[in-house]
């Protein structure tokens, strides 16, 4: 397939330095994801301390209403969303890709 043995070395050494350049950018974004999604959890944890704080400051100043306690309680047991995109694939270039997805937005 190749000329001569360096050729076929040098091929080889470039073969596996992509794929080896490859494997570590994945894992940087892998990675990357992870670490967004839990600054993300974190934040929306933060937030929802301090509306347990405020909802028990108002309970024990009697001060909390009945519409008041609703709307805090509601904010404190809502769902969370990990912001995390489910699929991992890779994006598409082609025209009808790029058309579908314009379609689909």
């Amino acid at each position: 397939m190749f000329p001569d043995k360096e050729t076929a070395q040098l091929a080889s050494y470039t073969a596996g330095s992509v794929a080896l350049f490859t494997l570590f950018v994945w894992g940087l974004r892998v990675l990357i994801r992870s670490m967004m999604s839990e600054d993300h959890l974190s934040t929306d944890a933060s937030a929802r301390s301090a509306l347990a704080h405020t909802y028990l400051a108002l309970t024990k100043e009697k001060a909390a209403t009945p519409e008041g306690r609703a709307i805090i309680l509601a904010a404190l047991f809502a769902p969370v969303s990990d912001r995390l995109v489910r699929d991992d694939a890779m994006p598409a270039f082609s025209q009808a890709a790029l058309v579908a997805r314009a379609v689909t937005k």
